[in-house]
Parts: C-alpha cells; sequence; structure tokens
C-alpha cells in the first residue's frame, strides 16, 4: 500500500499542472490582439501508476493507485499544412494586386472614353484637316491645324511621359521589394539562432517561433518560398524559381542561422530597359546595399563568383571565362570588360567601403531568368506581379509609340508631296534629331517604315574618289541597299533611297566632311518627342494644304522640294543646249525683266538641284525618262490659293488601314486601350476572388490558432475549479492526517 503522505504528491502535481495551465490562459489573453501570435495549450497526461509492476512489489498483486497529473509540454495550435497554402495563395493575391494598382494607373493615364483623350484630340486633328482642305487660303483654318496638332502632340507627350515615370517607380518598388526580403531573411536567420539555442537546452520558444511564422507570411507575399524544418529548430527558406545545380546557391536564402541577399542590377546598355534579378553569398566585400550595379546581356550564365586580391578583380561564370578589372580605388563602382578589340562592359560591382580586413573571401551569386520567372506557375508574388505589370506597361509604350510613329511618318509623306504659301515642302512634324549631326539635318522623310531598321553608310567611290552615301535597311536577316547618292557636297540638298519606290530620305548636307563609317538612323518620331514643325508653328501658311507635283511640267519631271522662291513672283525655266549637253536655268520674272538664279544639267531618271543652292533658292526636280526639247520653256504653275487637295488627302489617312498597325490609326488606338481596360477589369476580378480565398483561409487558421476569448475564459474557469479542488485535497489529506497523529489513542 502507499504510505500516509502519498496523496499530497498526487494533489500538488495537480495544483502545479492547473497552475501552468492558467498561466498559459493568461497568456492567450494577453496576447489576443497581436498579430501573428498562435494560441497556446498546456498539454496534460497521466503519471506512472505506484506501484510500478514487478515480482515483489509491496502490497500483493491486484492493484494499481495513479499518482496524478503531469504538464507535458506547452504546444502551439497550428495547422502547418493550412499554413502552406495561406502563404502560396497569399503570394498570388499580391501578384494580383501589383498587377491591379499598375494597371489602373494606366487607365488613368489614356482616360478613355473622355472628352479630353487622345481618341477625341485625333478626331479634331483629323477634322481641323479636313477643313483645311476646304479652306486652304484661310489662315485662320491652318492655324486651327497646327495648334490642334501641337495639342495632340503634348497629349501623347505627356502620356509617354507618365507611362515611363510608372515604369520606373515599378522598377524602384522592385529594388524597395528585394531590400525587404533582404530584411526578412535576416530577421529569420536572428531568430534561428535564437530558436536553436533555446531549442537546445530543451525548452520550448513558441513565441519566438510564432514571430519566426509571421516573418515568413510577410516574405511569402513578395516572393515564392519553400520551407523546410531542421531537426535543431531552425528552417532553411528557399526562393522558388531561381537557379538550381551544383555550381549555384539553389535559391537559398535563409540557411539555419545565415541568409543570403538577394540583388536588382539595371543593363550596362543605359537605353536598355532591361532589369536582372538575382541572389548573391552574403558578404563583407561588396557594398551591402548595392553589390551589383550593373550587368549587360552578353553575359548568358546563371552562376558566377566574384575574386578580390588588392589589385585586380574577376568575374567568372560557370563556364570559367574569365572577365577581369584592375581595381585603382575602391569608392567608386569597378567596369568590368571583357577581352575583346573593343572591349564591352559586362558588369559594374561595387566594393565595400571600407573594405574587411581579409578581402580573400570568393563571393558567389546568380542570377535569374527573368522571362522563365514570370511564366512559371509555380511563381507567384509581388515581385512577378510588378515585372509582369512593367511588361504591360513597356507593351502600351511601344504601342503608342508605334502609333506616333507611323501618324507622324504617313502625314510627313503627304505634306512631302504638298506645297503652302513658301518654301516646300516643310515637314510637319519636326525631324530635327533623325540623322547624325555629322550628315547634317533631315528636310524630307518619303516612306521609310518607323517599324525599320536603317542605316547610312559613308564610303569613297572608287570610280570618281568622291565621297558617296549608302542607305540601307534591316530586313531581318541582312542590310539591304535602298539607293545611293554619289559626289557629296557641303552645304547642299541630296537625296538618298529609292524614288521611284518613294522610299527615301532629303538631308541638308553639314558644311565638313562626315566620317567613313555607319550611322544608324534613330527614329526621332516617337510619343516622347513628337513635335510640330517649329516653322509651321511660326508661319502656319507654309503648311503644304496644296498638291507639288502640279508646279512644274510632266515633260520634266516632278518637283519634290522648293526653296526660297516667292509664290507672289513669277518663274520660268528654259531648256539650254550647253555644249552639246542639256542645261535647265531657272529664271524670276518680274516684267519684262528675266533675272537668272540658277542652273543644272540635265539627266534623267534622277534628281536634280535647279537653281542657287548657296543663297538657298532653288527647286528639286525628279526627272523621268523622256528628254526636253532644247528652247523649250515651262513656266511654275503655282497651285490656287484655294487648292486643298494635298490637305485632303492627309484627312483621308483617318480611313486608311496603314501598314504595320494593320489598322486605322483610331482603331489601332481603340483595340490597345480596349485590350487594357479587359486586362484591368482581370486584374481587379482575380485579386478580389484572390482576397475572398486568403479570407476565408485566415478565418479557418483563427479557428484553429486564433485566441478567443470566450474559450479561454472557459479555461481559465475550469483550471480555476481543478486547482481549488486539488487544493482541497490537501486539506482534507491534512485533517486526516491530524486525526491521525492528534486523534487516535486519545481516551477520555
Amino acid at each position: 500500500m502507499p504510505g500516509t503522505f502519498f496523496g499530497f504528491n498526487t494533489a500538488l502535481r495537480g495544483m502545479q499542472a492547473q497552475q501552468r495551465g492558467i498561466y498559459t490562459t493568461s497568456h492567450n489573453i494577453a496576447n489576443a490582439n497581436t498579430e501573428g501570435y498562435t494560441r497556446q495549450q498546456v498539454v496534460l497526461a497521466a503519471t506512472p501508476a505506484y506501484p510500478v509492476p514487478a515480482m515483489n512489489r509491496p502490497g500483493g498483486q491486484g492493484w494499481q493507485i495513479g499518482t496524478g497529473v503531469d504538464s507535458q509540454e506547452t504546444r502551439r495550435l497550428r495547422d502547418e499544412f493550412l499554413d502552406t497554402q495561406i502563404r502560396r495563395e497569399t503570394g498570388s493575391l499580391g501578384q494580383w494586386q501589383q498587377i491591379q494598382d499598375v494597371l489602373q494607373q494606366v487607365e488613368v493615364v489614356f482616360n478613355e472614353p473622355s472628352d479630353t483623350g487622345l481618341s477625341t484630340l485625333m478626331s479634331q486633328f483629323w477634322a481641323a484637316w479636313q477643313e483645311l482642305s476646304k479652306n486652304a487660303e484661310s489662315s485662320p483654318v491652318r492655324t486651327t491645324v497646327v495648334e490642334t496638332a501641337n495639342a495632340l502632340a503634348e497629349a501623347f507627350r505627356h502620356s509617354a511621359a507618365q507611362l515611363e515615370t510608372i515604369d520606373n517607380d515599378i522598377v524602384q518598388n522592385i529594388e524597395l521589394k528585394v531590400k525587404e526580403v533582404n530584411s526578412l531573411a535576416q530577421q529569420i536567420a536572428d531568430l534561428n539562432g535564437q530558436i536553436k539555442n533555446i531549442v537546445a537546452a530543451k525548452d520550448q520558444p513558441n513565441d519566438l517561433m510564432d514571430q519566426r511564422d509571421l516573418l515568413l507570411d510577410q516574405l511569402s507575399k513578395i516572393v515564392k518560398i519553400n520551407v523546410k524544418a531542421n531537426s535543431d529548430g531552425t528552417i532553411t527558406v528557399t526562393l522558388e524559381g531561381a537557379p538550381s545545380g551544383a555550381s549555384t546557391l539553389n535559391g537559398v536564402l535563409v540557411d539555419g542561422t545565415t541568409h543570403n541577399d538577394m540583388f536588382v542590377a539595371k543593363d550596362v546598355d543605359l537605353s536598355s530597359n532591361q532589369i536582372y534579378i538575382g541572389i548573391i553569398k552574403n558578404n563583407s566585400l561588396l557594398d551591402p546595399n548595392n553589390p551589383i550595379v550593373n550587368l549587360s546581356s552578353r553575359l548568358s550564365s546563371k552562376s558566377y563568383s566574384i575574386t578580390y586580391n588588392n589589385t585586380t578583380i574577376s568575374l567568372v561564370d560557370d563556364s570559367n571565362n574569365t572577365y577581369s578589372a584592375t581595381v585603382t580605388n575602391t569608392k567608386d563602382p569597378i567596369n568590368i570588360q571583357d577581352s575583346s578589340t573593343q572591349p564591352n562592359t559586362v558588369a559594374v560591382i561595387k566594393l565595400n567601403n571600407p573594405l574587411p580586413s581579409s578581402t580573400t573571401e570568393t563571393v558567389k551569386f546568380d542570377t535569374l531568368d527573368i522571362s522563365a520567372y514570370k511564366q512559371s506557375p509555380d511563381v507567384n508574388g509581388e515581385i512577378k506581379g510588378l515585372l509582369m505589370a512593367r511588361d504591360d506597361v513597356i507593351d502600351y509604350l511601344d504601342k503608342l509609340n508605334t502609333l506616333v510613329a507611323s501618324l507622324a511618318s504617313k502625314i510627313n509623306d503627304k505634306i512631302a508631296n504638298g506645297y503652302g504659301y513658301g518654301d516646300a515642302p516643310q515637314a510637319f512634324f519636326d525631324l530635327s534629331s533623325f540623322i547624325n549631326i555629322e550628315l547634317g539635318k533631315a528636310t524630307v522623310i518619303m516612306g521609310l517604315d518607323p517599324n525599320k531598321q536603317y542605316k547610312i553608310e559613308v564610303d569613297t567611290d572608287g570610280s570618281s574618289n568622291t565621297t558617296k552615301l549608302q542607305l540601307y535597311k534591316w530586313d531581318g536577316s541582312t542590310w539591304r541597299q535602298v539607293g545611293e547618292a554619289k559626289d557629296w557636297q557641303s552645304s547642299s540638298s541630296i537625296t538618298l533611297g529609292d524614288t521611284d519606290k518613294k522610299e527615301f530620305i532629303v538631308i541638308t548636307t553639314a558644311k565638313t566632311k562626315p566620317s567613313q563609317k555607319e550611322y544608324p538612323l534613330a527614329w526621332p518620331i516617337n510619343a516622347s518627342n513628337i513635335s510640330v514643325n517649329p516653322s509651321l508653328k511660326d508661319n502656319p501658311m507654309l503648311i503644304g494644304a496644296a498638291p507639288l507635283s502640279s508646279l512644274i511640267d510632266a515633260q520634266l519631271g516632278t518637283a519634290t522640294e522648293i526653296k526660297g522662291l516667292d509664290p507672289n513672283k513669277k518663274y520660268e525655266i528654259e531648256v539650254v543646249s550647253n555644249n552639246s549637253k542639256l542645261e535647265l536655268q531657272l529664271y524670276e520674272i518680274d516684267g519684262s525683266t528675266k533675272t537668272k538664279v540658277g542652273s543644272a544639267n540635265w539627266q534623267t531618271n534622277t534628281e536634280i538641284t535647279v537653281g542657287d543652292i548657296t543663297s538657298n533658292k532653288y527647286i528639286v526636280i525628279k526627272t523621268g525618262t523622256n528628254t526636253p526639247t532644247a528652247g523649250n520653256k515651262y513656266s511654275l504653275a503655282w497651285p490656287p490659293a484655294g487648292d486643298g487637295s494635298n490637305a485632303l488627302a492627309i484627312a483621308q489617312l483617318q480611313q486608311e488601314v496603314i501598314s504595320g498597325l494593320d489598322a486605322t490609326f483610331d482603331d489601332y488606338y481603340k483595340n490597345f486601350t480596349a485590350k487594357l481596360g479587359v486586362d484591368a477589369h482581370e486584374a481587379t476580378r482575380m485579386t478580389t476572388n484572390q482576397g475572398v480565398l486568403v479570407d476565408q483561409l485566415n478565418n479557418r487558421k483563427d479557428s484553429i490558432s486564433g485566441v478567443s476569448l470566450d474559450e479561454e475564459m472557459a479555461s481559465m474557469l475550469q483550471y480555476q475549479r481543478a486547482f481549488e479542488a486539488s487544493a482541497r485535497m490537501i486539506t482534507t489529506l491534512d485533517s486526516m492526517l491530524d486525526k491521525i497523529i492528534n486523534g487516535m489513542g486519545v481516551t477520555r
């Protein structure tokens, strides 16, 4: 049989267990509103019975008596599978929230449909040209055309600037999200260290684990992560979609008590909109805030390492290709270049300042395949959403640029065929930066496709030993020559291209001879810089509303350009035989007085400039196959004041299906703004649905892990009553012992 004091231990254990339950309940109630807190519960279990079964146990066989209760642990009530679901769906919610936010900003930019959007301005623009075709001689109508075009150009520029601002904001937001990932990874690694020490002491770090889980929840909204629990209480966190393999970091963000960092780098080509995202081993060699400044698309590996030996810094890819740079100082970013004849920068990195005492460590870093990362169904999170939304913004900006480039090209082509009250033709939209300043200035662009690449090569003509210009177009596989111009002369007008196919550019050459090299044509007219020709703003009467083709007799050819000739005066071209060669002579007629302006030798199937180039008084004629007869005289037939045929041709562009757009200008714009509306609606729908799903999962989580004050009050009363009962048991046992000790054997 058990001893006299046996029951005291049983009751004491009961009081201690219920007391621990009371303390745990108090802790739950205190943290009822603490974010990330998980409800805790004391696990009670009966202690082993007495006596232990044995051959010589006391009291004989056939009996055992309980010894009370013990609190085995204080556990967190948490469903790990539900945690995984919530983190996955929270990442999807973060992804769609970012896309929705960006697309709503883009919708504000275009503001369609509205009375102030681009669609309305384009309609007003076409209507102004239609009115000009009816009243070509009216200065107010011409001013309306210029001002309407100016308003449209300003709206294009403003829209492009807003889209570029959104694009820049997205990149900055990605950089902030990456910094947030790094901060969370460091905090998780720090908590891992604390948890590891507590677990090693056989204690339970429940509250620290709650803090860590909260950080994991926040991290999972930014990037898709995988979490693996380790036996020492720590966890390993890896980034989904990161490179894997023997030479890589395998996407590890947190490994026990250590962590790696994510980074964002821009392209070394500042005109490129490409960005690079990767993971870099935590180190003290590189600048912790901006270790990799720029990378180049010439680098095609997924894993790299950086070493530094106080004089040289080396970058090695996973194919053992090495790129090096000599370090002259550690304060400025370092350009690492390849070993080609003309070295290209492949990376720009920044060392820590000051450098650590030991700089012999090897720093590994991996770069993500951004395209695969965006397309992978296994990846989600805010960073993916920002990358996808950025693609949309760039796509809308590209579409806007395509629309503007095509619009400007088509109108300038038509204007090149027109004549106004003065020099002709005048490009309607400014062409000043189309070609390199070494070549001169573009005055006419006819038929060049703004969606194609062009270049001008300057070379020496072997037959005449003169400088020639050749225009080439990239057809997707090779450069095809469009045309050439021989015998370059300074400060003159030359036509370069194929005039028969109406694919050419007219250049007023520079004063000095250009270098013999390639000059790529940079389409100057896009949504960011479209503007109306300043000379037309100053004098709207120069708008080529009348057809230029009727200016001269068809026997001579077609007029393509006029400079400095006064439409209020009469001019005459006379065909003269000079030393067995035909010569065209341009005269200005004032009554009976004829003043020679200049002349040019006749050539068939080419462009000749008749007049005086040095004084900027001439006419450019595209000759045909017919040769005029010597002695013939041809008067310049200035178009009637009210002739708006060319303006009508421009107005009719509104209804024309444009090559490269495969739609009219209006329909092309409406098509991509309609797509914007559909995309924004889809993002809103997905955000709403994903939010409902995450709320449902969180409600399920709260039902398991959340603190219910009603339940805690019930638990408190339960533990209280059990504690009181155990205390009462001790009182009862005390009374029994008192009777035995003080009451037995007493007689009266």
